[in-house]
């Protein structure tokens, strides 16, 4: 059940800004409004599988829908990984999802949530990570659609992480080549993340900087 209140406005019944906290959508003129809904969109079903091979080889793997697509189910996550390798459908390298807020809305942090679900093939070290992942172009016009081109060269993730007493740093890096009919240049991101608990309270962080990496910034994830 989502309840949200309004100083200025209110949303159009089959706004999606119903469902969900999209910014742009946020109404700036008129009387006061409140909504409510309650829908199953977000609900997720999860399979995970362990197995143990020789020799001392443990591997996992994952598969998660929800049914974000109307009603109707959708794959979120699909993988497979031992200590060091992960191959399938997981959050991007570039994202830390451990700095996102609990709440029952997806979107809550819009505005700098980081990193689609895409897949990729990744090593992970023991504070280093790298992975090769799938590559989009996203084209938005200026009525608000988009189109979205598969580029041949895949993008490219890095993250350090450190960990202390009360939490972690990381920061995340991603190279990525951006093409359109014949035009292409190269695009980068990097992402400064990190939590920490303070007595009963805990305090998350992320600040985004780049050029050309808005695929993998707020509610552009969503569009390829």
């Amino acid at each position: 059940a989502i309840h949200s209140a309004y100083d200025s406005g209110e949303l159009p019944n089959n706004s999606a800004g119903r469902y969900f906290y999209i910014p742009a959508q946020t109404p700036t003129q008129g009387k006061k409004s409140t909504t409510s809904q309650i829908h199953g969109h977000q609900s997720r079903v999860t399979l995970d599988n362990q197995f143990d091979l020789p020799p001392k080889n443990d591997v996992s793997s994952r598969v998660e829908y929800d049914l974000m697509r109307n009603g109707k189910p959708r794959l979120r996550l699909a993988y497979i990984e031992n200590e060091h390798w992960l191959v399938g459908q997981n959050w991007s390298l570039f994202s830390d999802a451990g700095t996102a807020p609990e709440s029952l809305n997806f979107s809550t942090s819009a505005e700098t949530h980081t990193g689609p679900r895409q897949k990729q093939i990744r090593f992970t070290g023991k504070q280093w990570a790298v992975a090769i992942e799938e590559s989009k172009t996203t084209v938005v016009s200026h009525d608000g659609g988009y189109k979205v081109n598969n580029t041949h060269l895949p993008d490219l993730t890095a993250r350090y992480t450190h960990e202390f007493a009360t939490g972690n740093f990381n920061t995340s890096l991603v190279m990525r080549k951006l093409q359109w009919d014949q035009d292409s240049t190269f695009g980068y991101g990097i992402n400064i993340s990190g939590k920490t608990t303070l007595d009963k309270h805990t305090v998350m962080a992320s600040l985004n900087y780049g050029n050309g990496a808005g695929r993998y910034i707020g509610l552009n994830t969503a569009q390829g």
